[in-house]
């Protein structure tokens, strides 16, 4: 799969739900053109960043990818790749979980998750 970068979002306040659909509908739309069909540019899209950054992920043939990547208003696009992890124990260490419990000074309670 590939991470197509369109930039940030032009959102203001009071951004809605409604406008958050809108911007997966306006990427599925784009994709539209370099794989066939609406449709497929359904299948197509793993993700859409709607809140933070612009883009979306999606599983893609390679030429896809590049010629997605020629088109003007795309900043990048990155093969999403795996990664290995390199810790078992984040969640004690970070004292969100210790034992299936969650404790009192954990970040989960501090944050009222």
């Amino acid at each position: 799969s590939y991470i197509v970068y369109l930039g940030s979002h032009t959102h203001g306040e009071g951004v809605t739900e409604l406008d958050f659909h809108r911007v997966t509908e306006t990427h599925h739309e784009f994709l539209q053109s370099y794989v066939g069909s609406y449709e497929k540019a359904k299948e197509a899209m793993i993700y859409s960043y709607t809140r933070n950054i612009n883009g979306f992920a999606a599983i893609l043939e390679e030429k896809e990818a590049a010629s997605i990547a020629e088109h003007p208003e795309v900043v990048s696009v990155l093969l999403n790749r795996g990664r290995n992890l390199h810790t078992t124990h984040s969640w004690e260490f970070m004292s969100m979980e210790h034992n299936g419990v969650v404790p009192s000074e954990s970040l989960f309670r501090k944050a009222r998750y």
